[in-house]
Order: C-alpha cells, then structure tokens, then sequence
C-alpha cells in the first residue's frame, strides 16, 4: 500500500495506484494538447491530482455519501482557476469533465472496482 495524505488521510492499495497511471496515461491519449500545455512539474501534479481523486471518489463510495466527491470536485475547479489562469475557466471545466469521464471508463473497466461499486449499499457516482 502506497499512503498519500489528504484531508481524509488513508492509504491507497496498489489497485488505486494501478489505475491513476492507466488514467494519466489516457489523458495524453485523448488530449494531445496536454503534451504542449503541462510542463514536468504539472505533469507530476497531475498525477498527484489523480490519485486524490480517487482516493475522495473511493471514500465518497464507501461512505455511501456522494457529497464528499461533489464538494470536492467543486473545490478543485475553482482552486484550478485559480492557479492555473492561463488556460481560462472553460479550458479548465473541458479537462476537469474530460478527466472524470477518463476516469470514469477506467474504473468500468476494473473488476477490482467495479466489485466494490457493485456491493449493496454502495453510492452510485458512477
């Protein structure tokens, strides 16, 4: 297990870890520009931002609380705005919504999460 600290510090299972680098890899897949937009360092916070997505979307679902991952995603974009100006608002709203449908077909892609989202009681985020 790989521990990453949040504001609902837990640790993440190699799964967790697995999947951020199928998704980060996807981004530059889907969008080319990416390649030209991120430097290293951005990049690298990419990555990060993937796995603490995953890990409030994870806490979300197992919570059965769909606000965790809500609140969190709004307070993304609008700290994305904030450091990231140059892209525009739109720019930033067109990636955020591109990443969680990345996102999204990953994790249906994945029986060790779809697993978990298929259990009685779970959230549907999804």
């Amino acid at each position: 297990m790989v521990k990453k600290m949040s504001l609902l510090f837990q640790e993440l299972p190699e799964e967790i870890i697995s999947l951020s680098k199928k998704i980060y890899e996807r981004h530059f897949e889907t969008d080319p520009k990416l390649a030209d937009e991120y430097d290293n360092r951005q990049k690298r916070l990419m990555y990060n931002d993937i796995l603490y997505n995953l890990g409030y979307l994870d806490a979300s679902v197992r919570l059965g609380d769909e606000k965790i991952f809500t609140e969190y995603s709004v307070w993304l974009y609008r700290l994305l705005c904030h450091l990231m100006k140059g892209l525009g608002r739109e720019r930033i709203r067109d990636q955020m919504t591109g990443h969680f449908a990345v996102m999204k077909s990953a994790i249906l892609e994945d029986p060790f999460f779809m697993k978990g989202i298929r259990q009685p009681g779970s959230s549907t985020l999804l």
